[in-house]
């Protein structure tokens, strides 16, 4: 978990930078990586605050494919 956290905060730092993962566009950088953090929010509660991957998550998890292939599918 702590290594985990680690990475989000790596990632947050670089979403600070771009809109999404590559660059200011949706592309399939994003995929493999929102799949990791829908994991990471799912199972990881007390996480600290990471306003620029809360942006990203938020607008990927919004998207109807994510919702079907992803978001659909329980941890438990």
């Amino acid at each position: 978990q702590e290594k985990t956290v680690a990475a989000m905060q790596i990632l947050n730092a670089r979403l600070g930078k771009s809109a999404f993962v590559a660059g200011d566009a949706f592309s399939y950088g994003d995929i493999p990586v929102g799949v990791m953090c829908y994991r990471y929010v799912q199972l990881v509660p007390d996480r600290p605050a990471t306003p620029n991957l809360d942006r990203w998550y938020k607008a990927i998890s919004s998207r109807k494919a994510f919702q079907e292939q992803v978001g659909s599918v329980p941890l438990s």
